[in-house]
């Protein structure tokens, strides 16, 4: 049979982030939020609540029925198997309030579930389709972007959404980062190289055969 292996080339390394240190009301630069009717908004928290001091973006799970989203800058991303991560902490109704993460990729698409657009997450995903119940605190999310992301400017929207039964703590995100693959190898180098071989060689029907890579 073919066995097929992924491999991830060069490293990680932070393209944009935000850990919203660096302001002390409202939103960063460029960022946006917006409640739906009746629901409550997207703020930042001055709280030892958080993944990095002192700041982190927070919606309450109110007794409001609505939906709630913030959403980050344009963010190019320069290369394939990019990927999003964040910290975030979540208390709410289990399996009737809670989070999802979406994306919109410029020129092609407007806001979709990050799943639905392709993206497959690589830690912290959803359970039964969503972010609910209690995390028991800060836990990290990892999310690869989809194929068609690559080349293009992108959005990252969290949509918070509570049904008006019971308040609880809500949601906190914080430590935001885009990750893309880069290297310092020079242009001409190789970032990998493949060896195989067979034993024995040359092999016939009756034998078992063992291949190295």
């Amino acid at each position: 049979g073919i066995v097929t292996f992924e491999l991830q080339l060069g490293v990680l390394t932070p393209m944009r982030a935000d850990n919203f240190y660096a302001i002390t009301t409202g939103l960063p630069a460029w960022w946006s939020q917006s409640p739906s009717s009746g629901s409550t908004a997207w703020s930042l928290l001055t709280t030892n609540f958080n993944d990095t001091p002192a700041n982190v973006m927070a919606c309450p799970d109110t007794t409001s029925f609505g939906s709630s989203y913030f959403w980050t800058p344009l963010w190019f991303v320069p290369t394939p198997n990019a990927q999003l991560t964040f910290r975030h902490a979540y208390a709410t109704t289990a399996g009737q309030d809670g989070g999802r993460l979406q994306i919109a990729v410029q020129g092609l698409s407007s806001f979709n579930d990050i799943l639905s657009a392709g993206g497959r997450f690589v830690t912290g995903g959803y359970s039964n389709g969503l972010w609910s119940g209690d995390s028991g605190g800060f836990v990290t999310t990892s999310v690869l972007l989809p194929p068609q992301a690559a080349g293009r400017n992108v959005q990252f929207r969290w949509q918070f959404f509570n049904n008006g039964s019971l308040a609880v703590r809500g949601w906190f995100v914080d430590s935001v980062a885009l990750l893309a693959s880069s290297c310092c190898l020079a242009p001409d180098a190789v970032d990998l190289a493949v060896q195989a071989a067979d034993s024995p060689d040359p092999a016939t029907v009756v034998n078992l055969v063992t291949y190295s890579i």
